[in-house]
């Protein structure tokens, strides 16, 4: 993982420049994911593993200390044309009463294709005001037409993805620097 505090699910890798034609907006590197190192099938929240393309407490969502806002990020698809990439962001957040993270916030973007190679701008997303207090946040690509649930998302790529700690008191500070991940 590449921050401490938070899983990341299987898929998720770094790569430098050139290897992709997007500049990244901060440092060397732009995160991407890979649909195919991962497998949609059931996972087991309580073990670590978060659903494909999704970021999030993992093992802790049910500990307020890890939940967090989102406000933003860049994105690319790996999309050279000529359709749009449909690109949802969904938030979620432990609900004590069934157990599981549920969902409270989406948002989809249209995002352009880039059929240049080379010179090719991420999409700044601002995510809407329901994108707090979660526990959970996943991304999913569509730019083959292929709009269902079960089939896995098209590769992606984020940068600057920003967040902050929806419980910043110091007792939660505390929890986690623990070291409980």
């Amino acid at each position: 993982s590449p921050y401490h505090h938070l899983f990341f699910a299987n898929g998720f890798a770094y790569v430098p420049k050139p290897y992709e034609p997007f500049a990244p907006v901060s440092g060397p590197h732009l995160a991407i994911f890979l649909p195919n190192l991962t497998t949609p099938q059931y996972v087991n929240v309580r073990e670590g593993e978060l659903p494909p393309g999704a970021i999030g407490a993992g093992t802790e969502a049910t500990d307020s200390a890890f939940w967090f806002d989102a406000y933003s990020t860049y994105a690319a698809c790996d999309n050279k044309g000529p359709t749009t990439c449909d690109f949802t962001v969904t938030g979620y957040r432990w609900d004590d009463a069934s157990q599981k993270e549920t969902t409270v916030a989406t948002q989809q973007t249209l995002i352009k294709p880039c059929p240049a190679q080379g010179d090719c701008s991420l999409t700044e997303i601002i995510f809407n005001d329901d994108f707090h207090n979660l526990s959970m946040i996943s991304f999913d690509a569509r730019y083959n037409g292929e709009n269902a649930a079960n089939l896995p998302s098209d590769i992606f790529l984020l940068d600057n993805l920003k967040l902050a700690w929806f419980n910043n008191s110091c007792a939660a500070g505390a929890v986690r620097e623990s070291g409980k991940l």
